[in-house]
Parts: C-alpha cells; sequence; structure tokens
C-alpha cells in the first residue's frame, strides 16, 4: 500500500499521524529517566508506563513525542477501548507473545495500535505467527489472497470489526516470511540451498533472507515448484551476492519489480520458467547485463516482449521464451545481446517477423519457432544478419510459400526444419540457394506436389532429406535430386508415387536408406535403383508392388545383392 492510502485508511480507524486529542512536541525530544509517560484510552483513561519498561523495550520510542503536557508529562493517545489499555502495555512489556497467555481476540484488537506505535518488528511477527498458525487453510491451498481472507473471517469470528486494509496485507507478507523460515532452514551443501517442493508462499522479499548466517556462500538457490506470487522490492538477494544459479520455476509468479535482482554480480542462470509472468518491465533485469549468461522465460503467459528489454546483456548466450502468447517480434526485439548463441521461441503465438527482429544477432546459432502461427510466406531477408546460425525449426507454422532469398545470408546453416507447414504447389528451382553448409532439411507434412528439376541445386553439403507425408504424384523424374551427392537418408514413405522412373536416383552415390513405405508403388521401371552404389536399406513397406518383389523380375531394378529390403514388415536379403 502506498502511504497515502495508509494513512487514510489509519485516520479512518482512528491512527491517523498524531493521535487524536494530542499535539507533537516542537522539540521532537525522547523521554528521559525523569518523564513520566501514559498511554490514554479512547475514553481518557491513562495508563503510566514506567521509564525501565520504556527503555527496556523501546517499543514506543518512535512516538513518545506527542502529547507533552504543561506539567512536563508525556501522554500518548491511543485509538483502543480503556478495558485494552492494560492488555496493550502488557504485551508492550513482553519480550515474545506466548499463546496460552493471551486470548487471540485480545491480540487481534490490540494489532493496529502496535503498528501505530512502531511495535518492534519481532513483537509483530510473534502475534502473526501465533494467530496465523490458527488459519483454517489447507496445507495445499496457501496464497496471499487466501490468508488476507482468513485474516479477516477469523477477525468477524471473534466478534470483532476488519482489520485495517493495509494491516492485513503486511500481517499476510509478514506470515509468508515466517512460514518461508520455519520450513526452509539454512543448509548449505557444496555451496548449494535446495528449498523444492516446501510449500513457500507469498510475496518474496529481501528479508526472507535476512537471517543468512554471517560468511555463507551460496552458489546455487533452487526454490522450484513452490507457490511464490509475487517478487517484490529492490535488491531481494543482496544478501546471497555469491549467487551463480538462482531457480524459480515453476510458481505462481505474475510480477517481478524492477531492479529486485540488483546485487547480484556473479549471476549468471536465472530460471523463471513455468510461472504466471504476463509483463516483463524496463529494468527488471538491472544489476544482471554484465553477468547473465541464461535466462529462461518458458511457460508463462507473456504476450509481448518489450522492446530492448534484453538490451545491455552482454554475456547472454541462451534466452528461452517458448510457450508464451507473444504473438508478434517487433524490429529490434533482441537488440543488444552480441553474445547469445540459443533463441527458443517454440509453442507461442507468433505470426509476424518484423524485418530485423534479429538484427544484432551475429552470434546466433539456434534459432526455434517451432509450432507458431507464422503464416502466408517466407520473405527475403526475414533472417538477415544470422550469419552464424546452424539451427532454424520452422516446423508446424502455416507457411504456404517460401520466397526465392528467404534464406540468404544463411552461410552456415546445416539443419533446417520446414516441416507440417502448408507450402503448396511445387518446389521450384533456387529455392534453397546459399545454404550450401545445410547437411539436414525437413520438408516433411506439406502440400507438395511437384519439385521441380534443379529445386536442390546449392546443397552439396546435404545428408538427410526428409519429403514423407506431401503430395508428390504419380512418378519421380529423373534428375529430381540431381547435385546431392552427398545425401545418404532420403525419406519419401507415405507419398502418391505410382511409378519409378528409370535411375531417378541416379546422382545419390552416398545414400544409404531410401524410405518408400506406405506410398502407391505398383511399377518399378527396369535400373530404377541404378547408381545407388552405397544403398544398404530400401522400405518398400504398405505399398502394392510388396507382395510381388521377390519376383525375379525386379531384381533387374540396379539393387546391389547385399542390400536390405523391407517389404511387408519382413526383411529379405538380397
Amino acid at each position: 500500500m502506498r502511504p497515502s492510502e495508509r494513512e487514510q485508511d489509519a485516520r479512518s480507524h482512528g491512527l491517523a499521524d498524531g493521535p487524536p486529542g494530542t499535539t507533537r512536541s516542537p522539540s521532537g525530544r525522547m523521554a528521559g529517566p525523569s518523564d513520566v509517560v501514559h498511554l490514554v484510552g479512547s475514553s481518557g483513561a491513562r495508563r503510566r508506563i514506567t521509564s525501565d519498561v520504556v527503555q527496556r523495550s523501546g517499543y514506543i520510542q518512535g512516538m513518545i513525542d506527542f502529547g507533552v503536557d504543561t506539567d512536563g508529562n508525556i501522554s500518548v493517545r491511543v485509538p483502543l477501548d480503556d478495558n485494552l489499555l492494560d492488555p496493550l502495555i502488557d504485551v508492550l512489556g513482553c519480550g515474545a507473545v506466548a499463546p496460552e497467555r493471551f486470548e487471540q481476540a485480545t491480540l487481534l484488537q490490540l494489532l493496529p495500535a502496535l503498528y501505530y506505535l512502531q511495535a518492534p518488528d519481532d513483537m509483530i511477527d510473534s502475534i502473526c505467527w501465533t494467530v496465523g498458525q490458527t488459519l483454517a487453510i489447507p496445507d495445499d491451498q496457501w496464497s496471499s489472497s487466501r490468508v488476507e481472507h482468513q485474516w479477516q473471517q477469523h477477525t468477524r469470528t471473534v466478534g470483532l470489526a476488519d482489520l485495517p486494509g493495509w494491516v492485513v496485507g503486511d500481517l499476510t507478507c509478514r506470515l509468508a516470511r515466517l512460514a518461508f523460515r520455519d520450513t526452509c532452514c539454512w543448509r548449505v551443501r557444496r555451496n548449494r540451498v535446495d528449498w523444492s517442493r516446501r510449500s513457500v508462499w507469498g510475496t518474496l522479499r529481501q528479508d526472507w533472507f535476512s537471517n543468512l548466517p554471517q560468511g555463507t556462500a551460496v552458489y546455487d538457490l533452487i526454490l522450484d515448484r513452490n507457490r511464490i506470487e509475487t517478487i517484490q522490492g529492490k535488491r531481494i538477494f543482496e544478501r546471497l551476492s555469491s549467487l551463480r544459479l538462482l531457480s524459480l520455476c515453476r510458481n505462481r509468479i505474475s510480477t517481478i519489480a524492477p531492479g529486485a535482482f540488483e546485487g547480484l554480480p556473479s549471476l549468471s542462470t536465472l530460471v523463471l520458467a513455468g510461472n504466471r509472468i504476463s509483463t516483463i518491465e524496463q529494468g527488471t533485469f538491472n544489476g544482471l547485463l554484465s553477468s547473465l549468461q541464461e535466462l529462461y522465460l518458458e511457460n508463462n503467459s507473456l504476450l509481448v516482449v518489450p522492446d530492448g528489454v534484453f538490451a545491455g546483456m552482454s554475456l547472454l548466450s541462451h534466452l528461452s521464451l517458448s510457450s508464451n502468447q507473444i504473438s508478434r517480434l517487433a524490429t529490434g526485439t533482441f537488440k543488444g545481446l552480441p553474445a547469445l548463441t540459443h533463441l527458443y521461441l517454440r509453442q507461442n503465438r507468433i505470426r509476424a517477423i518484423d524485418d530485423g527482429a534479429f538484427e544484432g544477432l551475429s552470434s546466433l546459432q539456434t534459432l526455434d519457432l517451432h509450432s507458431n502461427c507464422i503464416s502466408s510466406r517466407l520473405s527475403t531477408g526475414t533472417f538477415k544478419g544470422l550469419s552464424a546460425l546452424t539451427y532454424l525449426n520452422l516446423i508446424c507454422n502455416q507457411i504456404a510459400a517460401i520466397d526465392e532469398g528467404a534464406f540468404d545470408g544463411l552461410s552456415s546453416l546445416t539443419k533446417l526444419f520446414l516441416g507440417g507447414n502448408r507450402i503448396s504447389s511445387r518446389l521450384t528451382t533456387g529455392t534453397f540457394k546459399g545454404l550450401s553448409a545445410l547437411s539436414h532439411l525437413d520438408l516433411g507434412g506439406n502440400l507438395i506436389v511437384t519439385i521441380d528439376e534443379g529445386a536442390f541445386d546449392g546443397l552439396s553439403s546435404l545428408q538427410i532429406l526428409t519429403l514423407g507425408n506431401i503430395r508428390i504424384s504419380s512418378r519421380l523424374a529423373t534428375g529430381t535430386f540431381k547435385g546431392l551427392s552427398a545425401l545418404t537418408h532420403l525419406d519419401l514413405g507415405s507419398n502418391g508415387i505410382a511409378t519409378i522412373d528409370d535411375a531417378p536416383f541416379g546422382a545419390l552415390s552416398s545414400l544409404f536408406e531410401l524410405d518408400l513405405q506406405f506410398s502407391l508403388i505398383s511399377a518399378i521401371a527396369k535400373g530404377a535403383f541404378q547408381g545407388l552404389s552405397s544403398i544398404g536399406k530400401l522400405v518398400l513397406t504398405g505399398n502394392p508392388i510388396c507382395d510381388a518383389w521377390a519376383d525375379d523380375q525386379y531384381v533387374a531394378s540396379g539393387l546391389p545383392n547385399d542390400v536390405t529390403v523391407v517389404c511387408c514388415l519382413d526383411e529379405l536379403w538380397r
């Protein structure tokens, strides 16, 4: 709660800055040994607090300069019924609240006054813990909202009016911290602390870690699979300044305060996967710009990646944003990441990639865009500047066409996955030009009907080609695979191929495995497999021809004698 809200709420409950009927001493002095200090109730009753109690406890030192009377007495008016003054003084004189000594109704009534009098944290903590343990919440259902509701419900149950909202909010945060400390003790093993699955809940604040033993070096802190909801305030983990790994995976975190990670100069890995983060504010990663190497934000609820939110992370090499709800990659989204080598964006809702979205990613090697909604066509320059890229995954999008030059500049690309898209009609000459380092190309599950001669021109390093489950019909023409002299595996299964003409595979001198299963092959021309000098396995399962394969007429198709032929789920050795 903001100060103005707290003050307004305090006044409405008789807890204004200056207690009713008193004035602040102009001198602002503290009580001395000869001063007489009284607490004054709402009806005027007075109770004297002896100087030794005041000096020993210090519970009202922050407010003692209120109400200096003409006779030199110090009076502090509190908004309490007169009959609660004695219990208040009794509580203020205790080192800790013993549950058997005070009724819960009394403690709850005293809480606003204790806050107002700025009682020490350990006193309010003691009351919070005493009452909080009686809240009727099942072990697996603790959350801030549930606890806040239970505080008010509990207050009504004992016949009291609702507590001020700011009191309930603070009590809830305190109870979360106290429950955390009760559950999670500092057991450091090899500089690692693992507090996974501890039912930790609530708002993570700096004071959670204030009891860290002096001189303890923690390199890895694991808080996975808990119920943490927010990370509030700056420099939350500064007492853990040696941290290298911080994992908060699979919590319920929805918001992170800017500057929360300041004070962690050695942090290299931050795991925030599996939470409920919908926005990332500018400044969220302040303090990590010169140290962070791996950032995991997958399985959240991000709608956008704010422009430049990662800018300045000079060492960041791995960034995972998979399984969010991102719909667009705007120009400059990833600017300022010169060391980024792996970028994961799979299972989002990306429909458009603006020109320059990947600008500046000169070190990027892996780009995963699997299972998005990238539609229409890949245009020229989409991947401009990614000269170090070796792995590009575009499986299960809605790509219908590939413009010539779409892959310009990807001279280092070795693996390209385009399966499960809507690429239709034909692959034209030059589609993959410039990809001289490509070793693996997946085009399976598209709508390709025709492959033009020269479609694979320039792919001199290609070893694996997947064309299964597309719509190639009727026959394979001679020259279809011209220039693929390094190809070792070719998948043409589940197509409409009915006839294999003479030597369509003649250029594939390195081919070891040819998969033609579940097609419509009923005729294989004499010499159809001529030139396959390295062939070791031919799969013809599920074709009309397979029952007749053993007939001598097919031996003349050009297969070497030692090839393994898989036909009708049997392996026949030639």
